[in-house]
């Protein structure tokens, strides 16, 4: 009995590192394939079958949660996070080691449960602040042509993400 419960525990274990492989790569390829609609849903799929709603709440835990979810790129990009470029600094940065290859810039901002705010207005001020502070400068004077801005509010486990 012992032996068979612990067969279906590792078969259980198995399974779900072979989703959270599957999520890690669909949400890098909607990432490089600049599909927001695709990369919100596997980013909301992701959070509801693995954190607890304990987990959310704070900036920090996102932007940890998405780094992870980026390192999947690693052999097409540098992932840099909370660096310095022009006026401020961006939450992430994924800088493509061949120039003709796009590279994005993500910006993260969280909010509380009992905030009224829409999280379509906090993803666009995220979008704003990376306009405004110029996040983009340091990429495109390396010769990077086209860069993808991306700000995403998240919310316990529902998420919005804008583009530009």
């Amino acid at each position: 009995m012992i032996i068979a419960c612990t067969l279906s525990y590792l078969r259980l274990l198995s399974i779900r590192k072979v989703l959270q492989v599957h999520f890690d790569i669909a949400i890098g390829q909607a990432i490089f394939e600049k599909n927001i609609d695709k990369l919100k849903r596997n980013i909301e799929t992701y959070l509801i079958n693995t954190i607890s709603t304990f987990d959310t709440g704070n900036e920090s835990f996102y932007h940890g949660l998405m780094i992870g979810l980026c390192a999947i790129m690693n052999d097409r990009y540098s992932v840099r996070s909370n660096r310095e470029s022009r006026y401020g600094r961006f939450d992430i940065q994924l800088s493509p080691f061949n120039k003709e290859l796009p590279g994005f810039i993500i910006e993260i901002k969280s909010s509380k449960k009992d905030d009224k705010k829409e999280l379509s207005s906090i993803a666009e001020a995220a979008l704003s602040q990376i306009k405004r502070k110029r996040y983009d400068a340091v990429m495109s004077e390396s010769g990077i042509k086209e860069i993808i801005i991306i700000g995403i509010a998240f919310r316990g486990k529902d998420i919005y993400i804008v583009n530009s």
